[in-house]
C-alpha cells in the first residue's frame, strides 16, 4: 500500500471501502460516540455500522480473529491483472458487488471490491448485466451537440426512462457517471497524468470525491431533473452572497458514492429561493457560469464536467504536478480538516458559432467577440481535495473566490 500512496500521492483513506473488525474487540459505544450509527438496511449477513455524515469507511463487525481492509477499484479486473494477483474474483463482470482477495496472513486480509450501483455487502446473482453494458454503450455513443440544447436534455431523459424499463435506477447512474468521466478525461491532459498513474495500480478513478457540471440559467432545471432521474438528491445548496453572481445545488446518490456540484449564475434576491427546482428568468449579462456554458456548451452535454475533484495527498500531488510542469492554482480551501484546489483550466478554443450567437445577444462585447475568437479560454479542471477528520462537506466561502478565478475572461492564451 506504501507504494500506492507514494506513487499515487494518495492516501490509504483515500481508498478505503470498508474495514472488518472483530466483534469481540469493538466497544459499540465508542463507536456511536465517534458517530457511527448501526447501518439497519445495510444488505449484510453482518451487522454494519456506518457514519453517514463522514467519508469514513462502514465497518463491519464479524465473529472470529481476522481483520479486513477492503480496496475500492473501478475495475476488478484491472486491479487483478495489473497486480498479477492469483486469485478467483467473486461476482460477475459488469454485476453490481465483486470482491478479491489480494493478501493474507493468520489473522489480516487485504482485499479489493468493485461496485457499480450497489452500497451493500453482499456478492449475488445479476440478471441485468447486459443492460447494465448496453447502458454504458448508449451513453458513450449519445450525440452530445445539439442546435437547440433542450432537445439534447428531452432526448437524454428519454434514454433514462428507457433503460428504467430494465434495470435500476442505480446501476444507471453509475453507467452514466462512468462515461461522463471518460468524456471529460479525453479533455483534458493534467487529468490523463494522474489516471495513468493510478491505472499503474489498477485503481482508475475509484477515489473520486464529486463531479462537477455547469448550466446555463434556462436549461438549469433540466439539469436537475436528469440528475434526479439518476436517483440523486439535493443535499446543500450554495448562495454564495450578494457579489459572487452564482450558486450552486449539491446533490447526491448515496447507494452509488456520487456526488454533484450543479452550477449556475445566481442573482442575490434569488437566494432565499429553491433555484433548483423553478424556472431562472433569463438575464442581459452573463456570469462566470453562464459564459463558460455560453463558450463550451451544457457540461450535461456538449462541454461535459467542468472539473471531477479527486481525493488525494494535496501537498504531493500538487508537487508531482508541478515537476509535471502542469499549473495548479492558488488552494481556495487550506484548512486542516479540508485542502483543495485547480489545476490550470485546460485551454479550449471557443466554438465559434456560439460566439457569434453570444456577440448578436449583446451578450458579449465587441472586444469580447475578438478576443474568444483568437485565444483559447479556461475549459475543464481537476480539482485535488484532501479530506481529514472524516470531514464531508463544502466551504461556501472559498468556493466563491475560486469561482471568479476560472471565469473565461481571464487566463486567455492567444494562439492555443
Amino acid at each position: 500500500m506504501s507504494n500506492i500512496e507514494r506513487l499515487t500521492d494518495t492516501r490509504l483513506v483515500d481508498w478505503l471501502d470498508h474495514v472488518i473488525l472483530t466483534q469481540e474487540r469493538v466497544n459499540i459505544d465508542e463507536l456511536v460516540g465517534m458517530g457511527y450509527i448501526q447501518w439497519k438496511d445495510a444488505d449484510s449477513e453482518d451487522t454494519v455500522y456506518h457514519n453517514p455524515n463522514s467519508i469514513l469507511p462502514p465497518l463491519i463487525l464479524r465473529k472470529g480473529n481476522t481483520t479486513a481492509f477492503a480496496l475500492k477499484t473501478e475495475s476488478l479486473d484491472e486491479f487483478k491483472k495489473t497486480n498479477d494477483i492469483p486469485g478467483q474474483i467473486e461476482g460477475q463482470e459488469s454485476g453490481r458487488y465483486r470482491i478479491l482477495n489480494v493478501a493474507a496472513n493468520e489473522n489480516d486480509v487485504l482485499m479489493a471490491v468493485e461496485r457499480r450501483g450497489y452500497n451493500g455487502f453482499l456478492t449475488k446473482e445479476d440478471e441485468d448485466t447486459r443492460e447494465y453494458v448496453k447502458a454504458m454503450e448508449s451513453f458513450g455513443r449519445r450525440n452530445r451537440d445539439y442546435s437547440h440544447e433542450e432537445d439534447g436534455y428531452s432526448e437524454l431523459e428519454d434514454m433514462i426512462n428507457d433503460m428504467k424499463a430494465t434495470q435500476e435506477t442505480n446501476r444507471i447512474a453509475d453507467a452514466f457517471f462512468r462515461v461522463d468521466r471518460q468524456f471529460w478525461l479525453e479533455k483534458n491532459k493534467a487529468a490523463r497524468f494522474q489516471k495513468e498513474r493510478q491505472d499503474a495500480f489498477g485503481l482508475g478513478w475509484a477515489n473520486h470525491d464529486h463531479h462537477a457540471f455547469r448550466s446555463s440559467r434556462k436549461n438549469f432545471p433540466k439539469l436537475i431533473k436528469i440528475l434526479e432521474l439518476l436517483g440523486l438528491e439535493p443535499r446543500e445548496a450554495f448562495h454564495a452572497g450578494k457579489q459572487a453572481g452564482w450558486g450552486a445545488q449539491v446533490m447526491e446518490n448515496r447507494t452509488c458514492g456520487i456526488v454533484v456540484f450543479a452550477d449556475v449564475d445566481m442573482s442575490p434576491e434569488e437566494r432565499g429561493e429553491d433555484f433548483a427546482h423553478r424556472k431562472l428568468q433569463e438575464r442581459a449579462e452573463l456570469g462566470t457560469i453562464g459564459l463558460w456554458v455560453g463558450l463550451h456548451g451544457e457540461s450535461m452535454l456538449q462541454a461535459g464536467l467542468h472539473h471531477l475533484a479527486i481525493r488525494c495527498g494535496f501537498q504531493g500531488l500538487k508537487n508531482s504536478y508541478e515537476k509535471k510542469r502542469v499549473g495548479v492554482m492558488a488552494p481556495f480551501s487550506d484548512f486542516p480538516f479540508l485542502k483543495q484546489a485547480f489545476t490550470k483550466g485546460e485551454p479550449w478554443m471557443a466554438m465559434d458559432d456560439r460566439i457569434i450567437e453570444m456577440y448578436k445577444s449583446k451578450l458579449i462585447n465587441q472586444e469580447q467577440f475578438a478576443r474568444f475568437r483568437e485565444s483559447a479560454v479556461i475549459g475543464n479542471h481537476v480539482e485535488i481535495i484532501e479530506r481529514n477528520a472524516g470531514f464531508a462537506g463544502f466551504n461556501q466561502d472559498s468556493v466563491s473566490v475560486i469561482i471568479k478565478a476560472t471565469d473565461p475572461r481571464k487566463g486567455m492564451i492567444k494562439g492555443a
